[in-house]
């Protein structure tokens, strides 16, 4: 179940300390929930039985059909045999069919008994989500800084993470990300030379790419590489893939940009 509760006041501040924030409320959610236990099962016990209900003339039509069809088959198998046809193998197998339709619509039938009945359980809570308006957000982002702030704070340690990254690599990394090349870094070896974009993400989301970015992958091929940082502030994680420009992409209409919504399946 999902519950919305109270909406963020279009005009308040977000919460200084979020995880704390968020701790209190889960707290508070769980004795609402135990509050109104309840009318939670007897939502619950209403939406099986009408779930119940849905699989039980399912079942009764659907076996009825089968079972008429059987019956068919042996009167008319009888019916040949009572006039000299040899039809005992015939007649034998048609019998344990329609036994074994009746077995299992009794099987099927108790089972469905079984899923009418309801266990009370404690619920278990999930996760709680604390959905801010984007103009709160403007005002003022995490820890008071403004939503620029934080972006410029988020692509450098991207930039800095893969600067190390290739450096471990054995290659020598050159940032370009001010010379508008359509691509942030150049790394170079002795084997090879990765003409890299990075895309950074404070958690993570879709790539967007440039219509110049775009245009450099097509023309470089499997020289452009993608880095994607998730969790750049805090714990990042290194995604990468080879020439992007065989991942599907879409346009954003008014917007000189292509979306890669599924970049990680890439990897």
């Amino acid at each position: 179940m999902v519950w919305e509760l109270e909406g963020w006041p279009p005009t308040a501040n977000p919460p200084d300390d979020s995880p704390s924030y968020l701790a209190q409320t889960e707290m508070e959610l769980r004795d609402f929930a135990l509050a109104n236990l309840r009318s939670l099962q007897e939502e619950a016990r209403k939406r099986r039985e009408r779930e119940c209900a849905i699989k039980e003339r399912w079942l009764q039509q659907s076996f009825d059909t089968l079972m008429k069809e059987s019956q068919d088959k042996l009167w008319d198998y009888r019916r040949r045999a009572d006039e000299g046809e040899d039809m005992r193998i015939a007649i034998q197998q048609e019998e344990e069919n329609l036994k074994a339709l009746r077995r299992e619509k009794d099987e099927r039938s108790k089972e469905l008994e079984q899923e009418r009945l309801l266990t009370v359980l404690e619920p278990e809570l999930q996760a709680v989500a604390l959905v801010i308006p984007k103009s709160a957000l403007s005002a003022k982002g995490t820890a008071g800084q403004d939503e620029e702030t934080i972006k410029r704070q988020v692509e450098k340690a991207g930039m800095d993470f893969v600067m190390d990254y290739e450096r471990r690599q054995g290659r020598e990394p050159k940032d370009v990300s001010g010379e508008f090349c359509g691509y942030d870094i150049i790394s170079t070896s002795l084997t090879e030379t990765r003409y890299i974009e990075v895309k950074s993400f404070a958690t993570t989301g879709t790539v967007e790419m440039t219509a110049h970015e775009w245009q450099m992958a097509e023309r470089l091929g499997d020289r452009y590489w993608l880095y994607v940082v998730e969790n750049a502030l805090t714990e990042p994680t290194l995604h990468i893939v080879q020439n992007p420009t065989r991942l599907n992409a879409q346009p954003i209409v008014g917007i000189v940009k292509v979306a890669i919504a599924q970049w990680k399946e890439a990897n």
